[in-house]
This record gives structure tokens, C-alpha cells and sequence, in this order.
């Protein structure tokens, strides 16, 4: 803190690194408690605090099933570093500060446009307010939603519990579940495969979390499609593509599956099939076993996972208009074109470089990652899946990169070198490439000029 007040290059980013890092061993050391257990039987510390990395990264993937192993205050403590993981830790401070009616000096102010990534510092304090407004409504919307649901399987004050539970974590796109204890460890959504309700209401608010606060503003301030940034345009458009070409794909993948969508009738095998395109956008959630898809599902759930979710929204991965500004610049190249176009609008060399510098930091982390994970955990899978285990595992880095939570079983089977690898992607994943951005931006630029080489690529 001492170099943000100075106004360092690395002050910023240092500061949401350790912001996120302190509420996730805050976390940990709590539901490390044997009161935060059924029985009163605390989890083993590494587990605790890979439990508390996955719900402050909003991504899902656990050790030891949610429900079975925590009680109600556990289960609340994940519930609050999954609200506060969603938001932002340094957003969910100043959202309280401004109900509270408090001043909001300019050091957090600063703090929470650079957590955010694209605000404007003048506002912060607006963006504040609507960002409580908008995730409340949400969030009070979908757990009424699903309390209607749930309360034809479960007594009223259950239902309400669980509403509330799963509206929050759809939303900030983390995936946790605790209907572990009444349909089994591990059940996630797949009690309610297909089910309209809920397959709409939790599709919806992963999306809704997922575009991003700033595109939900604008869209809602503006309402015509033709007066909206590049960037909303963007992050509309490559949402929508993703989720319609993903159900397209996953449908003509696994409709023939007996394991996965071939045991069901032909709505709810679409509707899975549906919303089995839109949780690889961060949020975790399954309506059948992953480790049960076809080879190709898992590679085409593993490059949705890595796109993720749109800026400033409550999921990870690279973004979606990141992998707008890519098309954009391979459209570009093969045209012949010094400029890169998206919604006829020019964008800046130093976004595309960006865009690059990302996809390959990503790339670098998430290949680095597997191949560690290759070497820890082969000996997890049994002989007649060891074809499939290279993909597995590439699956389970992405999720976490992606902070998103689907898993092939892996997880709760790693060794302690494995789990540390899982929350080290999981901790890059939500604050590690952002961070390295950050800090890029906040560098002056060069004064030295080089002379100009010639390389040949290609």
C-alpha cells in the first residue's frame, strides 16, 4: 500500500492481489472450523482453503461435496465468499459504504475502477450503486424463482434456503450446489435435468452475471442496438453466437448418448443441451456427468471454459471480446488490412496487442498447468480410462482458469500438489492475467526507440 500512495506502476494490482488473497484465507480458516462441519468433523486444511479459493474465484470445483460437508453456517460462508468473489471485494466495499452513506475517498474509488477493469474513475460512485440495484434484483428475482420450484420437492423454509443459495451462486456465475445431501455428493443440477424452470432461471442469471455490469448499464440506458459501444456490441453478439453454436454442437455430440442427452426426451435433451452450452461461460453448474460426454464434448466444453465470460461481469477465461478482437484481427490479415474493424469501428493496436498478449499468457498457464498435473496425477485414473486422461485433466485446468467449476471428477481425487496447482490456475484465473494487464497499463511508455528488424514468420 505504501507504493499505491506514492502512485507506483504496481500498487494497483498489488492491492486486489492481496485484497482477494486475505478473503480467501479468511475463508479458509473459517470453514477450517470444526463448527462449520456436520458433525463437527472439520475437512483437512488443504481442503478448506481450495473450498474457499473456488467460491472467492467464483468457480465451483471442490474437494469434498458443499453439503455433506458443511453445515448451515458453512454453507454461509461459502455463500459469502462467493457474493463477495462475485462482485469484487474492493466493489462489495464500496457498494456498502454508499448504502451506508459514507464518503468514498479516491483511493477506493481508484481501487474498484481497476478491479472492474473498464470503468471510468468519476463512476465509480454510480457504477456502485447500480451494480447493488441490478445484482439484488437478479439475484431476489431467481431465488423466488427457484423457491417456487424447490418447494414442490423440499418444505418452504428449505426451498427459500436453497432459492437463495443457487440464485446467488448462478449469478456470480460460481457454480456451487447443496443438494448434495438429498440427491448425493457431487448431484449438482442433475436432479433437475432439463426442467424448464429451472434450466431458464439459472441460465439466465449466468448470463446476466456473465455479460458484464458496464454492458447491462449501457444496454439499459441506451435500448437500440445501433447507438451501443463496439464493446457491448461485442459482447452481446459473441455471447449469443457462443450459446447458440455450443447447443448446436453439444446436441449433434451427444443426442446418440445413452450416458448423457440420449437417456432423455427430446425437450429436455435440447434444454440440457442448452444449458449445457451456457455453463462453460463460468458457471459450473451440471445436468449430467461430464466425465460421461464423448471425447469431442469435452474438448469443446475445455475452448468454451478458456473464452469465458465478457469484462466486467462475475465469470473468468479470456473474455468474449477478446475473442472478438482475434476473429477481427485474422479478419484483417487475410483481407490485407493495417486495420482492425469490429462494428465498423477501428480498434486501437494497443487492444489488439492486448487481446494477444493475453490469449497467449492463458494459453502459457493453462498448457504449463496440464502438464504439471500429467505428471502428479496419472496414477488417479484407472487403466481403462487412461486414453482420456491427458483431456481430463486439460478440462479441469481450464474450468479453473475459467473459474468455472464443471469438473470430470478429477478434483476431489487430486493429490496435495495437484490441489495446489488447481488453486494457483483458479487464483490467476480471476485476479493473475487481469492483474498482469494492470500493471502494463500503469507503465509509462518507452522513450527508446529501436532501430527496425525484419523477421520472417509464417
Amino acid at each position: 500500500m505504501r507504493s499505491f500512495r506514492r502512485g507506483g506502476p504496481g500498487s494497483l494490482p498489488r492491492a486486489v492481489t492481496l485484497g482477494f488473497a486475505l478473503v480467501i484465507t479468511l475463508g479458509g480458516l473459517a470453514l477450517s472450523l470444526p463448527y462449520c462441519s456436520n458433525g463437527h468433523r472439520a475437512p483437512h486444511p488443504l481442503d478448506a482453503f481450495f473450498t474457499a479459493t473456488s467460491a472467492t474465484c467464483v468457480t465451483g470445483l471442490v474437494p469434498v461435496d458443499t453439503a455433506t460437508q458443511y453445515n448451515w453456517l458453512g454453507q454461509l460462508v461459502t455463500l459469502l465468499l462467493i457474493q463477495i468473489g462475485g462482485l469484487g471485494y474492493m466493489t462489495a466495499g464500496t457498494v456498502l459504504a454508499v448504502m451506508l452513506g459514507r464518503r468514498l475517498y479516491l483511493r477506493r474509488m481508484v481501487l474498484m475502477a481497476g478491479e472492474r477493469g473498464e470503468m471510468q474513475l468519476g463512476d465509480a460512485r454510480t457504477m456502485a450503486r447500480y451494480i447493488f440495484r441490478f445484482t439484488f434484483l437478479c439475484e431476489g428475482l431467481g431465488a423466488a424463482v427457484l423457491a417456487l420450484r424447490f418447494s414442490r420437492d423440499f418444505p418452504l423454509g428449505k426451498a427459500v434456503a436453497f432459492g437463495i443459495y443457487h440464485a446467488v451462486s448462478a449469478f456470480c456465475n460460481a457454480g456451487f450446489d447443496i443438494l448434495g445431501r438429498d440427491f448425493g455428493a457431487f448431484a449438482s443440477l442433475g436432479p433437475y435435468a432439463g426442467d424448464p424452470v429451472v434450466t431458464a432461471a439459472v441460465s439466465l442469471l449466468i448470463i446476466f452475471g456473465g455479460l458484464g455490469f458496464v454492458v447491462v448499464a449501457e444496454v439499459s440506458r441506451k435500448r437500440e442496438w445501433a447507438s451501443l459501444s463496439a464493446h457491448a456490441k461485442a459482447a452481446i453478439a459473441y455471447t449469443v453466437i457462443l450459446i447458440c453454436l455450443g447447443t448446436a454442437l453439444f446436441w449433434a455430440l451427444e443426442a446418440g448418448n445413452v450416458r448423457t442427452l440420449g437417456r432423455m426426451s427430446f425437450g429436455r435433451a435440447l434444454a440440457s443441451a442448452y444449458f449445457q452450452s451456457v455453463t462453460p461461460r463460468t458457471a459450473g453448474f451440471s445436468m449430467f456427468a461430464q466425465e460421461e460426454m464423448r471425447i469431442a464434448s469435452v474438448l469443446l466444453g475445455s475452448v468454451l471454459m478458456f473464452i469465458g465470460a465478457s469484462p466486467g461481469g462475475t465469470g473468468g477465461g479470456i473474455k468474449t471480446t477478446t475473442l472478438a478482437v482475434l476473429l477481427a484481427m485474422v479478419r484483417a490479415f487475410t483481407r490485407g488490412s493495417e486495420e482492425v474493424t469490429l462494428f465498423e469501428r477501428r480498434i486501437p493496436v494497443s487492444t489488439v496487442n492486448k487481446a494477444v498478449g493475453l490469449t497467449l499468457v492463458a494459453g502459457t498457464l493453462v498448457v504449463l498447468a496440464t502438464t504439471i498435473l500429467a505428471a502428479t496425477e496419472h496414477m488417479i485414473f484407472p487403466i481403462t480410462s487412461y486414453a482420456k486422461a491427458p483431456l481430463f485433466l486439460l478440462f479441469e485446468v481450464c474450468s479453473a482458469f475459467g473459474t468455472v467449476g464443471l469438473s470430470c471428477g478429477v478434483t476431489p481425487n487430486l493429490s496435495a500438489v495437484g490441489k495446489v496447482v488447481i488453486m494457483l490456475t483458479m487464483f490467476a484465473g480471476r485476479v493473475g492475467v487481469l492483474t498482469l494487464l494492470l500493471a502494463a497499463a500503469a507503465r509509462r511508455p518507452e522513450k527508446v526507440h529501436f532501430p527496425e528488424g525484419r523477421i520472417g514468420v509464417g
